[in-house]
């Protein structure tokens, strides 16, 4: 779909790793900058080689040190040949280095530059470090986790990065159908607090003046019996989602408990009589028991699977978590599907493409200035 749209991938984390392999999933050619030594997080090798096997499928990698002056100078004719460039450097580090907005489209009005950053190009934070977790914190998300009086849980995967990488990619396709419409370029501000922070605005809509929002005061946060996770006789899970008054009947029916349907918007506490009657109801049955009770009927009602389950599952198997990095179908369309590569494995082409002659090339590799590695990608990530 976008076939003929080269992208400079600048970043090194997880958020701009999973914007610009959407954008390679959708057929632009990414080229991703990576620098010729080793991983920033040693601690985190073998974890970042996993998620990064995955995030950066369908990519070139070019391993240049842009420190190094030929390095610098490398990357900005590199820049000058694609149409999307994404950094996310600290506020301006790009510029000091000469790959700032300003400089690259003097040259090139048509380049659409995008920075994806935790706190954005100006504000207060512009110029901290951040990480996922810190992000959460600020936006006011993470308070909404857990229990009244203990601390937040940290969440499982990093909503924060994966939501600002998603928002980037949406931000540069809105960027380059407007190009397509007007031949102009655009400069993008992507901030991960401020995606975080447009969860929330749904939330607030009803929210007096001044009230603390919390846990509590969110209607699909475990409030009410009939939106809630429950305990199964084999010390699993269920979910049960019937909001709609015509599928919490259903399940009610389903049970043999049409005395409950009135209590639908009962408290899911301890003490109240539909939670308590419900409790050791679920008790009862195993969480297969209620998997093969909730398929097949509108009832909401599904188990709780973990990532293998899931991944092995018969959903899993018809839609195809996992084989694909797209998280939606087009008709008519396959998005390529090639490993991640290795650190350098596209320098000589791409640079060749330049045209540094070949013992150019191997001389600045000599100097540790590029690295070249002419192997087979890395495998992508593995699903059950």
């Amino acid at each position: 779909m976008l076939a003929g749209t080269r992208v400079l991938d600048l970043t090194s984390l997880v958020p701009g790793a999973y914007a610009t392999g959407l954008l390679a999933d959708l057929g632009a050619e990414v080229i991703k900058l990576e620098p010729p030594g080793p991983s920033r997080f040693p601690a985190l090798e073998g974890w970042a080689a996993a998620v990064l096997g995955c995030l950066d499928r369908n990519k070139k990698s070019v391993a240049v040190d842009l420190k190094h002056p030929r390095g610098l100078a490398m990357a900005r004719a590199l820049a000058a040949t694609c149409d999307v460039l994404i950094e996310g450097f600290r506020p301006g580090v790009a510029d000091r280095l000469g790959l700032g907005y300003p400089e690259l489209a003097a040259s090139s009005p048509g380049l659409i530059y995008c920075s994806l950053t935790g706190y954005g190009q100006t504000g207060p934070r512009a110029q901290e470090a951040g990480h996922d977790l810190n992000y959460l914190a600020l936006s006011g998300l993470l308070s909404l986790f857990g229990e009244a009086g203990r601390p937040p849980p940290i969440p499982p995967i990093l909503l924060a990065d994966l939501a600002g990488g998603a928002a980037a990619a949406l931000a540069v396709l809105a960027a380059v159908v407007q190009r397509r419409n007007t031949g102009r370029g655009a400069r993008v501000d992507v901030a991960m607090v401020d995606v975080l922070a447009s969860w929330l605005r749904p939330l607030l809509t009803d929210a007096a003046p001044g009230q603390v929002l919390t846990r509590e005061d969110l209607p699909l946060a475990g409030r009410y019996v009939c939106y809630n996770v429950w305990a199964t006789r084999d010390h699993r899970y269920v979910a049960l989602a019937a909001l709609e008054r015509r599928f919490w009947t259903n399940f009610c029916n389903a049970v043999g408990r049409g005395d409950l349907v009135s209590g639908q918007f009962s408290s899911a506490r301890r003490g109240d009589p539909v939670h308590d009657e419900l409790e050791a109801l679920f008790r009862s049955r195993t969480l297969q028991e209620w998997a093969d009770l909730g398929t097949g009927q509108d009832l909401c009602l599904t188990p709780v699977l973990d990532p293998p389950e899931a991944m092995a599952g018969e959903l899993a198997r018809a839609r195809g978590f996992g084989r694909q990095g797209l998280p939606f179908r087009c008709e008519g369309w396959q998005p390529p599907d090639r490993p991640a590569p290795r650190r350098g494995q596209h320098t000589r082409e791409v640079l060749g493409a330049l045209g540094l002659a070949a013992a150019e090339l191997e001389a600045l590799a000599h100097q540790g200035v590029v690295l070249m590695s002419d192997e087979g990608g890395r495998e992508t990530c593995r699903t059950p």
